[in-house]
């Protein structure tokens, strides 16, 4: 968020509450019901939202994705719920009255930080399995999709051919 921009602002033609998309304020939630809640509920209690919940159905693989953009703060009540997610996944995944669930071992909660941006372009990211720590780093849009969504190899051409064909942004075409 700029420094230069007011607390709070409306949108001028209806009226309603405006928030920045990326980095946003304390006081903004990424949903109204955040927003309400956070707004007028004493805070005794941690609210958090998560950017993207991945479930194949077909092969059962279920992924929480938590997005920071780089420099953006992982403060400890989100890393803290992350966590307890993550620890529930592999409760799941290693628990035998859980076996009829039957999850994907890849399943997992993962922290991606990365810089997509509006012009709908994933650029280069790192995932960060919540359980273990581990690391791995995507510099590659393609692979990057490829590994967010659990595709195979007849998938990964699809990615291909959409991303050769997404249309080129004005700075991109000069």
């Amino acid at each position: 968020m700029s420094e230069r921009c007011p607390p709070i602002q409306r949108c001028p033609v209806c009226g309603e509450l405006l928030i920045h998309r990326g980095k946003r304020s304390i006081y903004e939630s990424a949903s109204y019901l955040g927003q309400i809640v956070n707004g007028l509920c004493p805070h005794v209690f941690t609210w958090n939202d998560v950017d993207g919940v991945l479930f194949r159905r077909t092969i059962r693989l279920l992924r929480v994705y938590e997005h920071k953009s780089p420099g953006q703060k992982f403060d400890y009540p989100q890393r803290e719920v992350l966590t307890l997610f993550s620890r529930m996944v592999d409760h799941i995944l290693n628990c035998p009255a859980a076996s009829s669930l039957g999850l994907h071992p890849r399943s997992g909660v993962f922290l991606i930080r990365g810089d997509p941006h509006e012009g709908r372009q994933l650029g280069p990211m790192t995932a960060t399995n919540m359980l273990t720590n581990g690391q791995r780093d995507y510099p590659d849009e393609e692979d990057a999709l490829v590994w967010l969504c659990g595709l195979g190899p007849a998938a990964r051409v699809q990615v291909r051919d959409k991303l050769a064909r997404r249309r080129k942004q004005p700075e991109e075409a000069a």
